[in-house]
């Protein structure tokens, strides 16, 4: 949902999506991390699925990008995840959709270019990204 600034409902984006189970590698990035953790009851399990929506951008365009399904944080920063990005423009119609592993630890998304810092253990450089897409919208 969007919300005005008084907390009014603006609009909903929506989009049909079928949930894809956690991938074998993140699963077992997780054991490895906090296996003996779980054994013990110290530390929940890992779900079945991740959650539908990660992280949420909105560019100065005014266009929603949602960030679905697995991402980066799932693999403890040791490696690249694609993750899914969904498009909606300002009127909250669904857009686009793509594949990408591109979205690191921050990120910001500005004229279509996605600013990416690497993952935390990556350096001071910043990873910049200009996406193209055809909207089928007006």
């Amino acid at each position: 949902h969007k919300y005005n600034i008084q907390g009014e409902l603006i609009s909903t984006l929506q989009r049909d999506f079928e949930l894809s189970p956690y991938s074998a590698k993140v699963k077992e990035t997780y054991f490895n991390r906090l296996g003996t953790r779980i054994e013990q009851g110290r530390s929940p399990k890992l779900p079945k699925y991740p959650p539908y929506v990660r992280r949420i951008y909105v560019d100065d365009y005014d266009n929603v990008w949602a960030i679905i399904g697995e991402d980066y944080q799932d693999s403890d920063f040791l490696y690249e995840i694609d993750s899914i990005v969904d498009i909606f423009d300002k009127s909250s119609n669904f857009v686009y959709t793509f594949n990408t592993a591109i979205f690191g630890y921050p990120s910001i998304i500005k004229h279509n270019r996605i600013y990416s810092a690497p993952i935390p253990t990556g350096g001071d450089s910043i990873n910049v990204y200009q996406v193209y897409y055809k909207s089928d919208t007006k």
